[in-house]
């Protein structure tokens, strides 16, 4: 399911999802929102706690989903207006698997966030 933003309502479409698995989203949401500044879209409750997230990331839905049994990670694309400087910040919060580099002339980098999903980033 990818969500998309029309007008204030979400539609969810499943094709180009970006999914990120978390055996705890309250955490994840607070983690997403101070060390990557993702902005909070949606935020779903199953009996008061929370089960799911959809976060912003330029223009780019993110959605934080709990895994109900053994651990699950995942891996996304996201794709950076200025790569450099998001590098450069997240250089000192996150775990980088790959520093920044231009390969076919895109600069990509990844790096691991605190729930062992893989985040690649490119321009």
């Amino acid at each position: 399911m990818c969500v998309l933003i029309r007008g204030n309502r979400l539609s969810t479409h499943g094709k180009f999802r970006k999914v990120l698995y978390s055996d705890s989203p309250a955490i994840s949401l607070r983690y997403y929102k101070e060390i990557f500044n993702y902005k909070p879209l949606l935020i779903k409750r199953k009996n008061g706690v929370i089960n799911r997230a959809f976060l912003l990331y330029n223009q780019q839905i993110i959605e934080v989903k709990h895994y109900h049994q053994e651990r699950v990670t995942n891996e996304c694309v996201l794709h950076a207006t200025n790569i450099s400087k998001e590098y450069l910040e997240l250089a000192g919060k996150a775990l980088i698997l790959k520093p920044l580099t231009n390969q076919l002339e895109k600069k990509t980098f990844s790096l691991k966030d605190a729930n062992g999903n893989v985040l690649h980033y490119q321009e």
